[in-house]
């Protein structure tokens, strides 16, 4: 695949978000602006799963204090401090 040749290295899962993405263009071949629209793309679904992740890890940190995994209940401050 084309990403390949410049650096990323995929999951299955990721090339098959990315084919879809290309498929929803309509693109007969894979030009500059599709490659370009399609890195776009890409570095959107990777912010995503960042902010995914930073959420994931405050929600672990709350359980860690004390917090529900559900999100509910509370941490008092002298746990914190």
């Amino acid at each position: 695949m084309l990403l390949t040749m410049c650096g990323y290295n995929l999951s299955d899962e990721r090339i098959e978000q990315l084919n879809e993405f290309i498929k929803s263009k309509n693109a007969e071949k894979v030009d500059i602006n599709i490659l370009i629209a399609t890195l776009t793309h890409l570095k959107q679904l990777e912010l995503d799963s960042e902010e995914e992740n930073q959420a994931d890890e405050y929600l672990d940190a709350f359980v860690a204090l004390g917090g529900s995994p559900d999100k509910e209940g509370h941490v008092s401050k002298e746990v914190i401090i």
